[in-house]
Order: structure tokens, then C-alpha cells, then sequence
């Protein structure tokens, strides 16, 4: 007999954030408490339930809730993503320029690094 129902808050270490709750006899998966505003999927034996259908009662089935995660200060911001481009750009082009060949190296690495993270940031 399943007693309790599981809640991860973070699918990506789900071995670091489990939550076990209680489970109540007549308990449907609208009754789930899921502290915080984030959104969340139930699964049921592993299989995702939607919304419309949680109205069901929970019958000896193992439940998990994962809480979806959400970026942190509302996502990407495309303007600081071309500012990156413009800085490895103008890095390339005067680089040479301004300390002679040898420069032209570190301009060049200078470019793989913040193109890397500067597209790595903006997915």
C-alpha cells in the first residue's frame, strides 16, 4: 500500500529535492499541495496525468509531482547577446591593430570564449 506521494522540486537533481507527503484516504490529485506559484506535472505510475483528469481518486498508485523549473530573471536578453558579438567583433578587428600580431591570438581566443558562453547564455 502507497502511503505517501512524492514532490520533486528539481527534475535535474531529483535525488537532492524529493519531498514525501503523507497521502489521505478519498485523496484526489486536486488535493496535492504544491507550495509556490511555479507549474508542476502529476505522474501516476509514471505516466503523466492531465489536468482535466484530476478529479480521480488516488487507489494504491505511486503519485510524483515535478515541479517545472523557470528561468531566473525572466530569460535570455537578446540586446546583451548582440552587444557580446559587437565586443568579440571589435576585439577581432582591432586587436591586430592596436598590439601588433601577437594579439591577434588572444583576440581569436578572447572570441571562442565569449562566443561560447555569449551563445550558451542566450539558449
Amino acid at each position: 500500500m502507497v502511503d505517501n506521494y512524492l514532490i520533486v522540486r528539481d527534475p535535474f537533481h531529483p535525488h537532492t529535492s524529493r519531498e514525501f507527503m503523507p497521502l489521505v484516504p478519498g485523496m484526489t490529485l486536486h488535493d496535492i499541495d504544491v507550495a509556490g506559484d511555479n507549474p508542476y506535472i502529476i505522474l501516476v505510475d509514471g505516466e503523466a496525468v492531465l489536468r482535466e483528469q484530476w478529479d480521480r481518486l488516488i487507489d494504491d498508485e505511486f503519485v510524483t509531482v515535478v515541479v517545472l523549473p523557470q528561468g531566473g530573471d525572466g530569460g535570455s536578453n537578446p540586446l546583451r547577446f548582440i552587444l557580446m558579438l559587437a565586443v568579440v567583433a571589435v576585439a577581432l578587428w582591432a586587436g591586430p591593430a592596436a598590439f601588433g600580431v601577437a594579439a591577434t591570438e588572444s583576440a581569436a581566443a578572447t572570441a571562442g570564449y565569449f562566443g561560447t558562453s555569449a551563445f550558451g547564455a542566450s539558449m
